[in-house]
């Protein structure tokens, strides 16, 4: 403390002052900390609600509708996300043929001969199986989808597909 201050004769005003300027600091302290609370308890519930949106989804046995051995199956509602949601597909399972191949698309419709192709074709099943994926290797962002076309099929093609559904605003969060 420097000697001057030593010296000097405090007054009641002075002390007066000096306590509202320290209960004004608090007064502040205290907002600022009941709002970095209050916006940490927000930011957890926020992230909490998109944790629990994360959820696995497993959808068919869809049979293909086969007609000379040829068909297509596309079923927006229900092979793919709604819109708000994303996908993450870890398996598609085709099963119930013994001859024919039966390709997966997405982003396109494959419903016709004519048709086939405009997709993004993503797998030719050969044979009857299962194809599995890694997390992140077929996202399928909202109102995307799988769609089916199988040509020279000998018995019938039925598709189950598995994924983890979740809201788009938690995909970032899945993804790390």
């Amino acid at each position: 403390m420097s000697d001057d201050l030593a010296k000097r004769d405090f007054t009641a005003d002075d002390v007066d002052d000096t306590a509202g300027s320290i209960l004004d600091v608090c007064a502040k302290i205290h907002l600022s900390l009941s709002d970095a609370v209050t916006e940490a308890r927000t930011w957890r519930q926020n992230r909490e609600r998109l944790i629990r949106s994360i959820h696995p989804v497993s959808v068919g046995q869809f049979p293909v509708t086969l007609s000379g051995g040829a068909g297509g199956l596309d079923l927006p509602d229900l092979l793919g996300p709604h819109g708000g949601y994303v996908w993450d597909v870890h398996a598609v399972i085709v099963s119930g043929f013994t001859a024919g191949s039966v390709a997966m698309f997405t982003g396109g419709t494959p419903l016709s001969a004519a048709q086939a192709g405009q997709g993004n074709l993503e797998f030719n099943f050969s044979s009857a199986g299962q194809l599995t994926y890694g997390k992140l290797q077929l996202p399928l962002m909202p109102n995307d989808r799988l769609t089916f076309w199988a040509t020279g099929i000998t018995g019938a093609v039925n598709v189950k597909v598995r994924a983890v559904e979740m809201e788009v605003a938690a995909f970032p969060e899945y993804a790390i």
